[in-house]
């Protein structure tokens, strides 16, 4: 494996961690309504119950697939050229 693609995969698995790191808040619930920062849908803005639930879903699923990206991308580093 040459040094550019030990960069992009390094890379790749900064940005899972990263957004990882930002859905953490939203999971639990910390971040009040906004215009910036969480799931913005519609709904979302209709009530804080609304923007609670649909921001704890959401951040689940980023979650769970920057992690499985995770999964993928350490897998490559492995896998013969």
């Amino acid at each position: 494996m040459d040094d550019a693609n030990i960069a992009l995969g390094l890379e790749n698995l900064g940005v899972s961690l990263v957004i990882i790191l930002v859905s953490i808040p939203l999971l639990l619930g910390k971040i009040p309504m906004n215009r910036w920062y969480g799931v913005r849908f519609k709904a979302a803005f209709e009530s804080d119950d609304n923007w609670y639930a649909i921001n704890r879903y959401g951040a689940k699923w980023l979650i769970i697939w920057s992690i499985v990206l995770m999964i993928i991308r350490i897998t490559i580093f492995y896998a013969p050229p």
